[in-house]
């Protein structure tokens, strides 16, 4: 992509076709390299709350 071109690692935007959970219509979506590593573990944090022994109980005694 010529915009990426010599631009650091991490302020390179790279883009992704996908559908997220609300649609089955496929969008793409654009952000800097950093944006994707803040989203990623934004997602890994959300899924170690979920898989968390403390969540587990709390949803078990419901």
């Amino acid at each position: 992509m010529a915009y990426n071109k010599g631009k650091p690692i991490l302020q390179q935007v790279y883009c992704t076709k996908e559908a997220r959970t609300s649609s089955r219509i496929r969008r793409t979506y654009c952000d800097t390299v950093q944006g994707w590593i803040t989203y990623n573990e934004r997602q890994m944090m959300a899924l170690e709350t979920i898989n968390s022994p403390t969540f587990s109980a709390i949803r078990a005694s419901q």
